[in-house]
Protein backbone atom coordinates (compact mmCIF):
# COMPACT_ATOMS: atom_id res chain seq x y z
CA UNK A 1 0.00 0.00 0.00
CA UNK A 2 1.49 3.36 -1.02
CA UNK A 3 0.44 6.88 1.04
CA UNK A 4 -2.07 7.74 -1.43
CA UNK A 5 -3.49 4.39 -1.31
CA UNK A 6 -3.49 5.17 2.62
CA UNK A 7 -5.12 8.38 2.24
CA UNK A 8 -7.88 7.88 -0.32
CA UNK A 9 -8.80 5.05 2.11
CA UNK A 10 -9.28 7.45 4.96
CA UNK A 11 -12.33 9.37 5.90
CA UNK A 12 -12.42 12.35 8.24
CA UNK A 13 -15.10 12.67 11.14
CA UNK A 14 -17.90 14.30 8.90
CA UNK A 15 -17.27 10.78 6.15
CA UNK A 16 -15.60 12.92 3.91
CA UNK A 17 -12.16 11.78 2.22
CA UNK A 18 -8.94 13.24 3.27
CA UNK A 19 -6.88 15.56 0.54
CA UNK A 20 -3.21 16.17 0.50
CA UNK A 21 -4.18 19.45 0.98
CA UNK A 22 -6.35 19.49 4.77
CA UNK A 23 -3.50 16.67 5.92
CA UNK A 24 -0.75 19.46 5.03
CA UNK A 25 -2.72 22.06 6.50
CA UNK A 26 -3.61 19.73 10.07
CA UNK A 27 0.00 19.03 10.22
CA UNK A 28 0.66 22.95 9.71
CA UNK A 29 3.50 21.95 6.60
CA UNK A 30 2.88 23.68 2.57
CA UNK A 31 1.11 20.84 0.17
CA UNK A 32 4.02 20.32 -1.94
CA UNK A 33 6.07 19.12 1.14
CA UNK A 34 3.44 16.91 1.51
CA UNK A 35 3.23 15.56 -1.74
CA UNK A 36 7.07 14.86 -2.00
CA UNK A 37 6.33 12.62 0.78
CA UNK A 38 3.61 10.92 -0.83
CA UNK A 39 5.07 10.43 -3.97
CA UNK A 40 8.24 9.05 -2.44
CA UNK A 41 10.41 12.34 -2.71
CA UNK A 42 11.11 13.02 0.54
CA UNK A 43 10.46 11.25 3.97
CA UNK A 44 8.95 13.60 6.92
CA UNK A 45 10.81 14.57 9.72
CA UNK A 46 10.56 12.07 12.86
CA UNK A 47 8.00 14.89 14.58
CA UNK A 48 5.85 15.52 11.45
CA UNK A 49 5.76 11.41 10.89
CA UNK A 50 4.33 10.96 14.35
CA UNK A 51 1.89 13.84 13.53
CA UNK A 52 1.17 11.81 10.12
CA UNK A 53 0.24 8.84 11.95
CA UNK A 54 -1.86 10.31 14.42
CA UNK A 55 -3.86 11.75 11.26
CA UNK A 56 -3.50 8.79 8.86
CA UNK A 57 -2.86 5.24 10.87
CA UNK A 58 -0.44 3.24 9.22
CA UNK A 59 1.50 6.14 7.37
CA UNK A 60 4.34 5.42 9.46
CA UNK A 61 4.68 1.58 8.67
CA UNK A 62 3.83 2.64 5.13
CA UNK A 63 6.56 5.32 5.03
CA UNK A 64 9.11 3.11 7.08
CA UNK A 65 8.50 -0.23 4.44
CA UNK A 66 9.28 2.42 1.58
CA UNK A 67 12.68 3.57 3.33
CA UNK A 68 13.89 0.00 3.97
CA UNK A 69 13.24 -1.23 0.32
CA UNK A 70 15.12 2.01 -0.87
CA UNK A 71 17.86 1.28 1.64
CA UNK A 72 18.19 -2.32 0.76
CA UNK A 73 17.82 -1.50 -3.28
CA UNK A 74 20.99 0.78 -2.71
CA UNK A 75 22.98 -2.21 -0.62
CA UNK A 76 22.39 -4.52 -3.30
CA UNK A 77 23.99 -1.87 -6.21
CA UNK A 78 26.85 -1.35 -3.86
Amino acid sequence: MTLRELREAQVDDRGKKLSGDRIAKKLGVNPATYFAWEWGNALPSGENLFKLEKILPGSMRVLMDRWEAERNEQEDVA
